[in-house]
């Protein structure tokens, strides 16, 4: 793979030019007093007379003033950071989407390869537990002793280190209805029966509610319009 040597200007560049943003925030000062007094002034924990509501009026009329006041001196600042704040958010998503967009791709690769290792594997077990079973029955159709069970080949490695650290890969079993490859039914809208056609789904799992069916694939009582399926999640840990 190349170094990513760019252009001036190019984001895959070596060396990242860094940008001085020079801001001078001026941190506004509230009237201390004034607060302590607005908050130090007791009120009645429960109006009473028209006396005491017309004082309240006043008094909240105080301190609505007093916090508006407040907002006002601070919004400006604040007004003042929202754009550098925004170009800032925007440079880091141009640099960081197009890496996530990468190590996606990536990710995808060898969870495509890892899951089609795992099937040639899972293939060679079967076919030499199946020629045992063979070689078991003609052994006490004749009185021998049974052959000892066949060794069952296993994968690579289950951790690698890499730059960024350990790296492992683990298997996530979900569930889907039949007939769905490809849709992510985790994430995606409730299914209704109208999209999918009438299927062998108990009425009280509509909406689909994924919780409820997770707790029935557990249980063991997973509805036959259902089916398992796994994927491989590539996790790293830093060293």
């Amino acid at each position: 793979m190349g170094t990513g040597r760019g252009r001036k200007g190019n984001p895959m560049s070596e060396k990242s030019s860094k940008q001085e943003t020079s801001l001078s925030i001026h941190e506004p000062t509230p009237d201390a007093q004034v607060q302590k007094e607005l908050l130090g002034q007791k009120i009645p924990k429960r109006i009473t007379t028209q006396e005491q509501l017309e004082g309240v009026r006043q008094y909240v009329g105080r301190v609505s003033q007093f916090r508006e006041k407040i907002e006002t001196d601070f919004g400006e600042p604040i007004k003042e950071l929202e754009t550098p704040l925004k170009r800032l958010k925007n440079s880091l998503k141009s640099w960081l989407d197009p890496l996530k967009a990468r190590e996606k791709e990536c990710k995808g690769l060898i969870s495509d390869y890892l899951l089609a290792e795992q099937k040639k594997l899972d293939e060679a077990n079967q076919k030499a537990l199946d020629k045992h079973d063979a070689k078991t029955e003609k052994a006490l159709e004749q009185g021998k002793e049974p052959p000892p069970p066949p060794a069952m080949k296993t994968g690579g490695p289950k951790k690698i280190q890499t730059v960024m650290g350990t790296q492992s890969v683990r298997t996530l079993t979900y569930v889907r209805l039949k007939g769905m490859a490809g849709l992510n039914t985790q994430t995606q809208e409730p299914v209704y029966k109208n999209q999918v056609g009438q299927l062998d789904v108990p009425d009280s799992l509509w909406k689909l509610d994924w919780t409820r069916v997770s707790a029935s694939q557990k249980a063991g009582t997973l509805p036959v319009a259902f089916e398992t399926y796994e994927t491989k999640s590539l996790i790293q840990r830093k060293s």
